[in-house]
């Protein structure tokens, strides 16, 4: 069973994986105002090893820094 927005191609670097993440960004302001954790207007590098951690675990996606 497929996941709705998860690519077929789970291996992606971080870069890539930035990439596909701004398909989630709803409203178009360039922001996942839902994995802001702090409010700052943008994910910072700590929000992004969260989404990162979450993608692998969760998701099965494999993700490496290059």
């Amino acid at each position: 069973m497929a996941i709705r927005g998860v690519p077929s191609q789970r291996e992606m670097t971080v870069a890539e994986f930035k990439e596909w993440l701004k398909q989630f960004d709803a409203d178009g302001d360039g922001r996942i105002s839902r994995a802001d954790r702090d409010n700052s207007g943008f994910i910072d590098d700590a929000e992004v090893e969260n989404l990162v951690a979450f993608a692998q675990k969760d998701l099965g996606m494999r993700i490496s820094a290059w």
